[in-house]
């Protein structure tokens, strides 16, 4: 399996992620393979560290999203059975004692 494959970026995006990195290598010198292949690995290093805190978060609130989703839904449910008994003539719209 490859490692490395050549991926098509356009060339805002070339001038956004890759433009930058050359200019930094040559700048300071990571011209041999090894010194370039040592720094991706240490990117992979932090990459690997934030998939597992992204993952680890993930799963911690796992259960907001489903508890989001439930009350999406419970809500929705609620308008639509108001846009109905509003349309079948069944809300009445009661005044509080306050007047409001």
């Amino acid at each position: 399996m490859k490692l490395y494959k050549k991926t098509k970026l356009t060339d805002e995006q070339e001038d956004k992620f890759v433009f930058p990195h050359v200019m930094a290598m040559t700048k300071e010198g990571l011209n041999s393979k090894a010194d370039i292949a040592y720094e991706l690995g240490c990117r992979d290093l932090e990459i690997e560290g934030l998939r597992e805190k992204l993952d680890a978060w993930a799963e911690k609130y796992a259960d907001l999203k489903i508890e989001s989703d439930a009350n999406k839904w419970a809500h929705d449910n609620m308008q639509e059975q108001l846009a109905l008994a509003k349309a079948d003539g069944e809300w009445v719209e009661i005044e509080s004692e306050s007047g409001e």
